[in-house]
């Protein structure tokens, strides 16, 4: 039987967005909404919600990974809620659930998600044109648990690009 799970992507970065990062976010929530994908994240502001705004702008689907009880506590652009009752644990729930990982920019948290996805051997890609922790550990070996490093992207076009070939091995 052909797998009727949809392609996942989690987006991680952080709640204080710059307007780069934000663009940036808001572009590849967009982008895998329009390939009928779904954008993981945790359901908040800024990355998140820019994220989520370009998911919804492009009629697709953003499940957001809450860190309360609250199912409308998350922003408005998600569409499904799941409140996790955990707070900043859900970082782990929120890495585990996408295929792949996708870092704009981030501070303290998004290193969080960025451990806990390399620990669950996700294949990680850091916008390393956008200062914090998708630039500072863009290409790099976090520890030597894993073979091969997270994965410098220089531009969108680059993660665009990944993210299909990702999608095509997920096929598979």
């Amino acid at each position: 039987m052909k797998r009727v799970r949809k392609f996942q992507v989690t987006i991680i970065g952080s709640s204080e967005a710059s307007h780069l990062e934000y663009d940036t976010a808001y572009k590849l929530g967009y982008f895998i909404g329009k390939n009928n994908w779904v954008l993981i994240n945790g359901g908040r502001t800024g990355v998140m919600e820019a994220s989520s705004k370009g998911a919804y702008d492009a009629k697709g689907i953003c499940v957001a990974i809450l860190p309360g009880e609250l199912i409308d506590s998350g922003n408005i652009y998600s569409t499904i809620s799941i409140p996790t009752t955990i707070g900043y644990a859900r970082n782990c729930i929120t890495v585990a659930s996408g295929d792949v990982i996708v870092i704009v920019g981030g501070k303290s948290g998004t290193l969080c998600e960025l451990t806990y996805a390399w620990q669950y051997n996700k294949p990680i890609i850091c916008c390393s044109w956008i200062d914090g922790v998708s630039k500072d550990y863009a290409g790099v070996f976090v520890d030597d648990k894993r073979s091969v490093p997270t994965i410098k992207s220089e531009k969108i076009e680059d993660v665009y690009d990944l993210l299909i070939r990702m999608y095509e091995n997920f096929l598979d």
